[in-house]
């Protein structure tokens, strides 16, 4: 067999087993971000609720244990609520979601139900507060949830169809 078909061959296997992983990943990076919010909020609902710590403080502290976007999320607004440029609390939490969220990656109810935080994180009301926490982390406990059945069902799946897709072009094209 010629080298360039050689080349070839494994060039369109390695592009077939990338788009597998990729299509998997994304997948994996959705559940993690849900879980990791779920863990945020749960965090925040312990150091707001019970250590009684300020609002940048709190978010400081929930960030500094993440990895994901729902991180960058609670950095950028305490950096803005530091700032004292006038702005709300709403204004400021839609910013730096808008900001540190890229568009794409949440669907339209996950993306609106974290523009809609900003109540539960500023209510000046701790039992009111702690409600509405524990109401959020639990919707997005229940999406991460469901996310990792997703992904335990279709990463595989996505794997095994871009390897099946990849041998099917090399033997259509020998």
């Amino acid at each position: 067999m010629p080298v360039t078909k050689t080349a070839g061959i494994l060039c369109v296997l390695a592009a077939s087993f990338l788009a597998g992983f990729w299509m998997e990943n994304r997948l994996k990076k959705h559940w993690y971000l849900l879980r990791e919010t779920y863990d945020m909020l749960s965090f925040l609902l312990k150091e707001m609720t019970f250590h009684c710590s300020l609002l940048p403080e709190a978010f400081r502290s929930a960030a500094a244990h993440g990895t994901t976007e729902a991180a960058d999320v609670l950095k950028t607004a305490a950096d803005q609520l530091t700032a004292e440029d006038g702005r709300t609390f709403d204004e400021i939490w839609k910013s730096a979601v808008q900001e540190a969220l890229p568009p794409n990656l949440l669907s339209e109810e996950e993306y609106a139900l974290f523009l809609g935080l900003s109540p539960a994180l500023c209510a000046e009301d701790p039992v009111i507060q702690k409600t509405l926490l524990e109401k959020y982390a639990a919707r997005f406990l229940a999406w991460s949830r469901e996310e990792e059945a997703d992904y335990r069902e279709k990463g595989r799946l996505y794997r095994s169809l871009a390897a099946a897709g990849g041998v099917f072009l090399i033997i259509l094209l020998l």
